[in-house]
Parts: structure tokens; C-alpha cells; sequence
């Protein structure tokens, strides 16, 4: 109970992500535990992360935005994306414009007629 150990703690997302609500955002999570050194009287069970804080396509959160007991050292690289707000796939939409965009040209049957 008095040496430090190193283990991996899940990462727990809750909340309601404006970007997903007023932008059809996807979310796309990036780390999903992270590394941490303490005692064990310390360690969290998980991280509870909250995506509110996601307003618009191309916010993120990152390890290093994650606030911690004092006593609770974070491991991982601070740089990593624990979750991102995206745009939906634009190679879906280019597919369903190309669909729409252009009509297929019908002939009629008298072409035949004229050419006599």
C-alpha cells in the first residue's frame, strides 16, 4: 500500500456535445485508457470525461485537459486525443450529389421515323 504502481484507467465519455446536436458531428475517440502512476488508495476507478465542451466540428479534448487528483500522475503522452467532433465522411455526400446532380436522358422511339 506504500509503493506507487502504474496501471491503465478507462476513460468514461458523458455529456451532450453541441457539435453532434447542431452540426451532425461525429465523435471519434482517440485513447480510450490512460496510463497513470500513484498509490493505490489513489487510484480511480475511471476517468470520467465530459464531451460538452465540444461546440464545433474540429474540437477535441486532450490528456492533458484531464484534471486529476494531486496525487494521480498521468503517464500518457498529454498530447493525445482522447475525442474529436468530425464532419461526416464528404465522400458520402460527393456520391449522393453525383447520384442526384445528374438525370439519365431518355429517347423516344421516333428517331427510327425520321431517317426515312
Amino acid at each position: 500500500m506504500t509503493e506507487k504502481l502504474h496501471a491503465n484507467v478507462s476513460i468514461h465519455l458523458f455529456g451532450e456535445s453541441s457539435a453532434v446536436k447542431d452540426f451532425n458531428a461525429i465523435l471519434v475517440t482517440g485513447v480510450e485508457e490512460i496510463e497513470v502512476e500513484c498509490l493505490p488508495k489513489y487510484l480511480p476507478d475511471r476517468i470520467e470525461v465530459d464531451i460538452s465542451a465540444l461546440k464545433n466540428i474540429g474540437d477535441a479534448i486532450h490528456v492533458k485537459e484531464i484534471q486529476l487528483s494531486e496525487h494521480v500522475q498521468i503517464l500518457t503522452d498529454r498530447e493525445e486525443i482522447i475525442v474529436v467532433a468530425t464532419a461526416p465522411e464528404a465522400e458520402e455526400i460527393e456520391v449522393a450529389a453525383e447520384e442526384v446532380a445528374e438525370p439519365e436522358i431518355i429517347e423516344r422511339g421516333k428517331k427510327e421515323e425520321e431517317e426515312f
